[in-house]
Protein backbone atom coordinates (compact mmCIF):
# COMPACT_ATOMS: atom_id res chain seq x y z
CA UNK A 1 0.00 0.00 0.00
CA UNK A 2 2.79 2.49 0.05
CA UNK A 3 6.49 2.60 -1.34
CA UNK A 4 9.41 4.22 0.99
CA UNK A 5 11.99 5.62 -0.33
CA UNK A 6 15.59 7.20 0.50
CA UNK A 7 18.53 9.03 -0.62
CA UNK A 8 20.99 11.37 -0.73
CA UNK A 9 21.19 15.02 -1.56
CA UNK A 10 23.84 17.18 -0.83
CA UNK A 11 24.82 15.34 1.57
CA UNK A 12 21.33 15.01 3.08
CA UNK A 13 19.02 12.26 3.66
CA UNK A 14 15.94 12.42 1.96
CA UNK A 15 13.11 10.13 1.78
CA UNK A 16 9.85 10.23 0.48
CA UNK A 17 6.45 8.02 0.94
CA UNK A 18 4.40 7.25 -2.17
CA UNK A 19 0.98 6.04 -0.85
CA UNK A 20 -1.82 4.00 -3.14
CA UNK A 21 -5.43 6.13 -3.26
CA UNK A 22 -7.40 4.21 -1.25
CA UNK A 23 -10.46 5.21 -2.15
CA UNK A 24 -9.66 3.56 -5.84
CA UNK A 25 -8.66 0.55 -3.25
CA UNK A 26 -11.63 -0.55 -2.86
CA UNK A 27 -12.81 -0.16 -5.93
CA UNK A 28 -10.15 -1.09 -8.56
CA UNK A 29 -7.46 -2.80 -6.26
CA UNK A 30 -5.12 -3.11 -9.96
CA UNK A 31 -5.30 0.45 -11.01
CA UNK A 32 -4.99 1.12 -7.98
CA UNK A 33 -1.64 -0.70 -7.56
CA UNK A 34 -0.94 0.40 -11.01
CA UNK A 35 -1.02 3.78 -10.36
CA UNK A 36 1.16 3.66 -7.41
CA UNK A 37 3.52 2.61 -9.88
CA UNK A 38 2.98 4.95 -12.35
CA UNK A 39 3.92 7.39 -9.17
CA UNK A 40 7.37 5.41 -8.89
CA UNK A 41 7.91 5.75 -12.23
CA UNK A 42 7.18 9.20 -12.67
CA UNK A 43 9.46 9.88 -9.21
CA UNK A 44 12.11 8.03 -10.29
CA UNK A 45 12.17 9.60 -13.98
CA UNK A 46 11.77 13.07 -12.49
CA UNK A 47 14.65 11.74 -9.79
CA UNK A 48 16.50 10.05 -12.43
CA UNK A 49 20.19 12.43 -11.72
CA UNK A 50 19.88 10.84 -8.60
CA UNK A 51 19.13 7.41 -8.70
CA UNK A 52 21.47 4.82 -10.61
CA UNK A 53 21.20 2.18 -7.85
CA UNK A 54 18.57 1.25 -5.50
CA UNK A 55 18.54 -1.41 -2.92
CA UNK A 56 15.83 -3.53 -1.67
CA UNK A 57 16.25 -5.22 1.22
CA UNK A 58 14.95 -8.71 0.57
CA UNK A 59 14.37 -8.33 -2.92
CA UNK A 60 14.89 -11.57 -4.02
CA UNK A 61 12.13 -12.99 -2.24
CA UNK A 62 9.71 -10.99 -1.60
CA UNK A 63 9.49 -7.36 -3.23
CA UNK A 64 10.99 -8.42 -6.42
CA UNK A 65 8.04 -10.48 -7.66
CA UNK A 66 5.39 -7.28 -6.99
CA UNK A 67 8.30 -4.62 -7.94
CA UNK A 68 8.77 -6.51 -11.81
CA UNK A 69 4.99 -7.45 -11.92
CA UNK A 70 4.04 -3.87 -11.71
CA UNK A 71 6.62 -2.24 -13.47
CA UNK A 72 6.16 -4.05 -16.36
CA UNK A 73 2.91 -3.03 -16.83
CA UNK A 74 3.68 1.22 -15.93
CA UNK A 75 7.02 0.68 -18.27
CA UNK A 76 7.56 -0.54 -21.76
CA UNK A 77 9.26 -3.68 -21.82
CA UNK A 78 12.34 -2.85 -23.63
CA UNK A 79 12.60 -0.30 -20.56
CA UNK A 80 12.75 -3.17 -17.87
CA UNK A 81 14.33 -6.22 -17.42
CA UNK A 82 15.09 -8.67 -14.46
CA UNK A 83 18.33 -10.79 -13.82
CA UNK A 84 16.77 -13.96 -11.73
CA UNK A 85 19.08 -17.10 -10.24
CA UNK A 86 18.68 -20.95 -10.22
CA UNK A 87 16.15 -20.54 -7.93
CA UNK A 88 14.01 -18.27 -9.23
CA UNK A 89 14.56 -15.30 -6.74
CA UNK A 90 15.64 -11.93 -8.52
CA UNK A 91 19.01 -10.92 -8.32
CA UNK A 92 18.33 -6.99 -10.22
CA UNK A 93 15.68 -5.43 -11.92
CA UNK A 94 17.35 -2.72 -14.59
CA UNK A 95 14.36 0.23 -15.61
CA UNK A 96 15.39 2.58 -18.37
CA UNK A 97 18.30 1.02 -19.49
CA UNK A 98 20.45 2.52 -16.35
CA UNK A 99 18.55 1.86 -13.07
CA UNK A 100 19.29 -1.36 -11.12
CA UNK A 101 17.17 -2.39 -8.24
CA UNK A 102 19.44 -4.82 -6.19
CA UNK A 103 18.71 -7.07 -3.48
CA UNK A 104 21.05 -5.85 -0.34
CA UNK A 105 20.33 -9.05 1.46
CA UNK A 106 22.74 -10.97 -1.65
CA UNK A 107 25.17 -8.84 -0.57
CA UNK A 108 24.79 -9.06 3.33
CA UNK A 109 21.92 -12.12 4.28
CA UNK A 110 21.69 -10.63 7.37
CA UNK A 111 18.02 -9.02 8.88
CA UNK A 112 18.36 -5.24 8.27
CA UNK A 113 18.52 -4.81 12.33
CA UNK A 114 21.55 -6.71 12.36
CA UNK A 115 23.02 -5.03 8.90
CA UNK A 116 22.85 -1.86 11.20
CA UNK A 117 24.28 -3.19 14.00
CA UNK A 118 27.58 -4.53 11.99
CA UNK A 119 27.84 -1.08 10.73
CA UNK A 120 26.88 0.85 14.12
CA UNK A 121 24.21 2.80 12.47
CA UNK A 122 20.54 3.70 13.61
CA UNK A 123 18.37 0.68 12.92
CA UNK A 124 15.16 0.30 13.56
CA UNK A 125 13.25 1.91 16.79
CA UNK A 126 10.22 0.34 15.83
CA UNK A 127 9.34 -3.31 15.27
CA UNK A 128 6.94 -4.39 12.65
CA UNK A 129 2.98 -4.48 14.42
CA UNK A 130 1.09 -7.52 12.52
CA UNK A 131 -1.89 -4.81 12.65
CA UNK A 132 0.21 -3.67 9.08
CA UNK A 133 -1.19 -6.56 7.30
CA UNK A 134 -4.97 -5.29 7.63
CA UNK A 135 -6.39 -3.64 4.46
CA UNK A 136 -8.58 -2.08 7.50
CA UNK A 137 -5.11 0.24 8.08
CA UNK A 138 -6.61 3.24 6.30
CA UNK A 139 -9.45 3.22 8.63
CA UNK A 140 -6.97 3.25 11.79
CA UNK A 141 -5.39 6.84 11.42
CA UNK A 142 -2.89 6.14 14.23
CA UNK A 143 -1.63 2.80 12.93
CA UNK A 144 -1.47 4.43 9.23
CA UNK A 145 0.75 6.81 10.79
CA UNK A 146 2.70 4.37 12.67
CA UNK A 147 3.03 2.08 9.31
CA UNK A 148 4.09 5.50 7.73
CA UNK A 149 6.92 6.29 10.51
CA UNK A 150 7.90 2.42 10.15
CA UNK A 151 8.60 1.87 6.11
CA UNK A 152 10.38 5.61 6.23
CA UNK A 153 12.54 3.90 8.99
CA UNK A 154 13.21 1.04 7.35
CA UNK A 155 14.47 2.78 3.96
CA UNK A 156 16.36 5.24 6.05
CA UNK A 157 18.07 2.52 8.26
CA UNK A 158 19.00 0.25 5.10
CA UNK A 159 20.79 3.61 3.35
CA UNK A 160 22.24 4.26 6.51
CA UNK A 161 23.54 1.45 6.74
CA UNK A 162 24.58 1.04 3.02
CA UNK A 163 26.62 4.17 3.45
CA UNK A 164 28.56 2.28 6.13
CA UNK A 165 29.54 -0.29 4.49
CA UNK A 166 30.61 1.74 0.76
CA UNK A 167 32.68 3.52 2.99
CA UNK A 168 34.28 0.37 4.60
CA UNK A 169 34.93 -1.79 1.75
CA UNK A 170 36.03 1.40 -0.67
CA UNK A 171 38.44 2.36 2.43
CA UNK A 172 39.64 -0.94 2.82
CA UNK A 173 39.68 -3.07 -0.28
CA UNK A 174 38.78 -0.25 -2.88
CA UNK A 175 35.40 -2.12 -3.32
CA UNK A 176 32.15 -0.28 -4.88
CA UNK A 177 30.10 -2.12 -3.10
CA UNK A 178 27.53 -0.97 -6.24
CA UNK A 179 28.96 -3.24 -8.68
CA UNK A 180 28.38 -6.25 -6.77
CA UNK A 181 25.49 -8.45 -6.33
CA UNK A 182 26.12 -10.59 -3.62
CA UNK A 183 28.61 -12.08 -1.03
CA UNK A 184 30.55 -14.35 -3.33
CA UNK A 185 30.83 -11.86 -5.83
CA UNK A 186 32.36 -9.12 -2.35
CA UNK A 187 34.47 -11.62 -1.91
CA UNK A 188 35.79 -12.19 -4.86
CA UNK A 189 36.17 -8.50 -5.79
CA UNK A 190 38.40 -8.05 -2.50
CA UNK A 191 40.38 -11.10 -2.76
CA UNK A 192 40.85 -9.69 -6.62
Amino acid sequence: ILISLAWIDNNEIKSKLLIIDHDLLKNDHEKAITNLFIDLRDFLIDKQIFFKNMFCHNLGNFDGYILFRYILLVVKSDNASALIDHHNRFVSITLFKNLKIKDSYRIFPVSLNELCKVFKVEGKFSDYDQNFNNINIFNNIELFEKFKIYALQDSRALLKALIKAQEFYVDNYNVDISTIFSTSTLSLKIFR
